[in-house]
């Protein structure tokens, strides 16, 4: 017995046991860490493109295929005409609401394959709408906006939203399966060392985790470039070790006299090609921007792929086309744009068309001349270039390990393979800043790092491999004969690294509450006002939809649009609109003169000017004749003077 005990204790000591103590205590410590971060730091969504995707798989899990309840007055305009120029075209309910307003709206604004995920998340977990105002968990007494204390009674209690947590969860379950991932290709790429600095980099990455909390697509978007990066150090592989056994045969032929036999490629090369090239297309059904990327793999393609290059980069473009064809083909049917409402992404936030105007107009001009349009895109871009290569570039990723990445780029490496996959991660650098500076719209102003437009973060692992690969070449240069000192050094280097995630857990405890102007309780009162195949209105229609369930259709530039959509369309039952929105009714003083009399500013001032006075809320000749009183923090005019007694969520 003391035998056995004394193996043991060698085993954990010095022998393999070391090992699987330091596996387990990693985890444990993985684990306490997610604890300790959703508890502290876990955030509701506070995005657009988070609750948009949500709303849409929401839609999907229960069967109403790719549908929204966010309605775009842009989608309506191009629905619109689509059925104007093909009378014979549509489908008898379509000639008879073009608009599609009376069932499920079509999307035509997002990619499929996010909120088909989140779908299938849905379906198998139990997700529950309602707010939860019982579990100490979900809900917690004393946080609930500012204003009448009797009114907010049953909703004060509210904290988190169940929903926007689970797809946190398994957005940090896609960000520790990317973790794994780069450690495996920073171990091909350099060595083990290399790979677990890297991945500990990555994983101490303020801002990654903050988009893995937010909802967004973009860990995914992360896991699929990563995926891209293996499928190319495979191919390249395959193509050296053939172009190897080529000269090899030429040589073995000049010696002997004999004509060398051509070793084709194998089979495997080009299935690597293929599914890099559908790994692209797969990522354009995620974000459209990111169908850039095939630009750069067709080159990485060319260059380092020896003789078959041509044909293997037929297959990759094949394989990305195959993918990616089928739903531009369904977004040229239903809206006659490829990318439907996305398609004048480099129009957004220009010169001509401010904030998200573009999106908010039934009717704008969009005969844009093509010297103007080249011109409106050459202005976006210096605008937004100069921003990208100030600031967002030397910080990739949030921190200054950034610039190592780019210094190490510069110094010559004895890896064939690591030169030509830094080639390639360069090339996707330059090209994803240009696509994010013409891309950038009203969304990346509301929220300036924690957005969908934010294409540079995809290549973080990336940088954090080549920076942690040339800090530790610059290392080697000390020739410190001491193992305590390079440890020392690789410690404080990691510490300063994390040291943004470490401040925010040491930091004081935040609210969970997305607020202002997110408050899911009084979305979903105000979602009692309409039934389930009425309309809305609001500042937040994604807001509106994802928590309220209810189909919400963008706030319209004026009052003389809204008037247009409930005469003409479809009759509108609730406006809601929130009082800290970054954009719609609730902007700056000058933009509320501005718009004059047909503007939400002036016809919310007079709302407010006739309450004060005794007399109804709205004009007597406004469609929505009941002031909804006593809830703070938003603005709600109704059809109904009495919520309905269901709400309808699940």
């Amino acid at each position: 017995m003391t035998t056995k005990l004394h193996d043991l204790i060698y085993r954990l000591e010095e022998g393999g046991g070391k090992l699987v103590l330091r596996y387990v205590a990693g985890c444990l410590a993985l684990l306490l860490f997610l604890f300790c971060y959703n508890w502290f730091c876990f955030h509701n969504m506070e995005t657009q493109e988070a609750m948009d995707s949500a709303q849409l798989a929401r839609n999907i899990a229960e069967g109403k295929g790719f549908t929204t309840l966010f309605i775009r007055p842009s989608s309506l305009r191009l629905l619109q005409g689509r059925a104007a120029r093909n009378p014979a075209l549509p489908t008898p309910w379509e000639r008879a609401d073009p608009a599609r307003l009376a069932g499920m709206h079509p999307d035509i604004a997002n990619p499929p394959f996010y909120p088909m995920v989140l779908a299938g998340l849905m379906r198998v977990l139990p997700f529950r709408y309602p707010v939860d105002l019982t579990h100490r968990f979900w809900s917690s007494p004393g946080i609930h906006p500012p204003g009448d204390s009797e009114e907010w009674a049953t909703s004060r209690r509210f904290r988190r939203y169940q929903p926007d947590f689970i797809i946190s969860a398994f957005n940090q379950a896609l960000f520790l399966a990317l973790a794994a991932l780069t450690f495996f290709i920073a171990r091909r790429l350099f060595n083990v060392r290399t790979a677990m600095l890297s991945t500990g980099l990555l994983l101490g990455t303020d801002l990654l985790w903050r988009f893995a909390v937010a909802g967004l697509s973009t860990i995914l978007l992360m896991l699929i470039f990563n995926a891209v990066v293996w499928c190319l150090m495979l191919l390249e592989g395959e193509a050296a070790r053939s172009e190897a056994g080529v000269q090899l045969s030429k040589q073995s032929s000049l010696n002997t006299g004999q004509a060398g036999n051509s070793q084709p490629l194998g089979l495997s090369v080009f299935v690597w090609a293929a599914v890099a090239g559908g790994l692209v297309g797969l990522g354009a059904l995620t974000r459209y921007s990111f169908g850039w990327l095939i630009l750069p793999l067709l080159l990485f393609i060319v260059l380092f792929t020896g003789r078959q290059r041509l044909t293997l980069s037929l297959a990759a473009a094949t394989a990305f086309s195959v993918t990616l064809g089928p739903w531009i083909i369904r977004n040229w049917l239903v809206s006659g744009m490829p990318f439907g409402t996305a398609t004048y992404t480099i129009l957004e936030a220009s010169a001509l068309f401010p904030g998200d105007s573009l999106s908010r107009w039934l009717k704008p001009d969009l005969a844009v001349p093509g010297v103007v349009f080249v011109r409106l895109a050459w202005s976006k871009l210096l605008a937004n270039g100069g921003q990208i290569v100030q600031s967002d570039l030397p910080s990739l990723g949030g921190t200054w390990v950034g610039g190592f990445f780019i210094i190490g780029l510069l110094v010559p490496l004895a890896e064939r393979q690591t030169r030509r996959l830094g080639c390639f991660l360069a090339i996707s650098v330059v090209l994803l800043a240009i696509v994010q500076a013409l891309g950038q719209t009203q969304r990346s102003m509301d929220s300036p790092m924690i957005n969908s437009e934010n294409l540079l973060v995809l290549v973080v692992p990336g940088v954090w491999i080549y920076g942690a690969g040339f800090f530790y070449r610059l290392l080697e240069e000390f020739h410190w004969s001491v193992p305590s000192v390079w440890s020392a050094v690789v410690a404080c280097f990691a510490g300063l690294t994390c040291l943004p995630l470490i401040l925010g857990l040491l930091a004081a405890r935040r609210s969970p509450v997305a607020f202002p102007p997110y408050f899911p309780p009084s979305l979903q009162e105000a979602a009692r006002f309409v039934k389930t195949d009425e309309l809305m209105m609001s500042d937040i229609p994604w807001a509106a939809a994802w928590y309220g369930q209810v189909q919400c259709i963008w706030l319209t530039q004026t009052k003389g649009e809204f008037l247009a959509v409930n005469d003409r369309l479809k009759p509108i039952r609730a406006l809601y609109l929130s009082h800290a929105s970054g954009g719609g009714a609730y902007q700056s003083l000058a933009e509320w003169l501005q718009a004059g009399r047909e503007g939400w500013g002036a016809f919310m001032l007079g709302c407010v000017l006739n309450k004060q006075q005794g007399k109804p809320g709205p004009p007597a000749d406004f469609p929505l004749e009941y002031w909804q009183k006593g809830w703070p923090a938003h603005f709600l005019l109704t059809s109904r003077e009495k919520p309905l007694t269901e709400p309808g969520l699940k």
